[in-house]
C-alpha cells in the first residue's frame, strides 16, 4: 500500500493489486467465516504492518474486534513470545502476514497447541503458496484447512499451457497473469500514443483499461485503437481499471484453503474494488 502515495510523477503504474484490497477482502472473509475476534501476526516490514492495518480495518467494518496485532522480525531466532501474545489473547482467528518463516511461526503454533482444528487460521500473498505445504508433508494436519488469499484470476487451461511452455517446472501461478497484462497494457499505451518514449505514453497507460470499448486481446485492442477508437483492456489478471495512483480500481483474488495433503485448492474467486463492492 506504500506505493499508492509514492511520489512519482506519474510514471508509477502496477497491474498487481495494492494490498489495501487484499486486506479488504481477507478481513471480510475472516468475518464471514464466523470468527468474532481476530489475532494477527505480521513481519515488520511495510509490507506486513501496511497488510496488518488494512486487514484490521476490514475486520473492524465487517463486524469483528482485533483483539491482538503482533509484528515480529522476521529473523528472528524463534517466535515463541509471540506466539505467547496469540495464545494469551485467544482469538477466535488467526492471520499470519509474511513470507518463508511462516512455516516456523505455523509450526509454533501448533507446537503450543494452536492449530487449524481448534483455531481458524488465515495467510495471505506472501504465504499462500504451495512451498509452504512442502514444509508441511510430514505434518500436514498443521496447515489442513488453514485458508487465506492471493491476487489470481481463474486462468484457462490455454494460458496456463504457454506459461508451461516457457517453465514446465510451475507450481504456482501467482502473479503470472498480472506481468502479462502489465506488457501488454504497456504496449497498448505505446500505440494511443503514437510513441515508444515513456515519458509521453505513460499518460495512456490508466486510458486503456477503461471508459472505452472492451477488449481482450492484444490484438483486438491495437486494431480498435488504430481505427480511432478508445479501449477498455480487460486483462486474464480481471478489469484492472487503472485508478489515478496507478493501482488497479478493481482486482481479483482467489480464495485458497490447505487440504489434509497440505496441499493448496482454489475454494473460489472475488472481484474486489470499484463497482464490485
Amino acid at each position: 500500500a506504500q506505493f499508492t502515495d509514492y511520489d512519482d510523477d506519474g510514471l508509477y503504474f502496477r497491474t498487481a493489486p495494492s494490498d489495501i484490497l487484499q486486506g479488504q477482502v481477507l478481513g471480510e472473509l475472516i468475518v464471514g467465516d464466523g470468527n468474532a475476534t481476530v489475532g494477527i501476526m505480521a513481519l515488520q516490514d511495510p509490507y506486513g504492518e501496511g497488510l496488518a492495518d488494512t486487514i484490521e480495518e476490514s475486520v473492524t467494518a465487517s463486524g469483528g474486534e482485533v483483539v491482538a496485532k503482533i509484528i515480529y522480525d522476521p529473523q528472528a531466532q524463534n517466535f515463541d513470545a509471540e506466539v505467547q501474545q496469540l495464545v494469551d489473547a485467544d482469538p477466535d482467528a488467526i492471520a499470519v502476514i509474511g513470507f518463508d518463516e511462516s512455516a516456523r511461526i505455523l509450526t509454533a503454533l501448533f507446537e503450543a497447541g494452536i492449530g487449524t482444528d481448534n483455531k481458524a487460521i488465515y495467510g495471505s500473498d506472501g504465504n499462500m503458496g504451495n512451498a509452504l505445504g512442502e514444509n508441511f508433508t510430514d505434518n500436514p494436519q498443521a496447515i489442513s484447512g488453514m485458508k487465506g488469499t492471493t491476487p489470481l484470476s481463474e486462468l484457462d487451461e490455454s494460458f496456463k499451457d504457454r506459461l508451461l511452455e516457457v517453465d514446465p517446472d510451475l507450481s504456482d501461478f501467482n502473479y503470472a497473469s498480472e506481468t502479462y497484462d502489465a506488457i501488454i497494457v504497456t504496449a497498448l499505451a505505446a500505440i494511443a500514443a503514437g510513441s515508444d518514449v515513456p515519458t509521453e505514453f505513460a499518460t495512456e497507460i490508466a486510458n486503456v483499461t477503461k471508459d472505452g470499448e472492451k477488449c481482450t486481446e492484444f490484438a483486438q485492442c491495437k486494431e480498435l485503437l488504430e481505427g480511432g477508437s478508445d479501449i477498455d483492456y480487460d486483462g486474464k489478471s480481471g478489469p484492472i481499471e487503472l485508478d489515478e495512483n496507478g493501482d488497479p480500481g478493481q482486482a481479483s483474488f482467489a480464495i485458497l484453503q490447505f487440504n489434509d495433503e497440505a496441499q493448496l485448492e482454489t475454494l473460489e474467486y472475488v472481484i474486489a474494488g470499484g463497482s464490485a463492492e
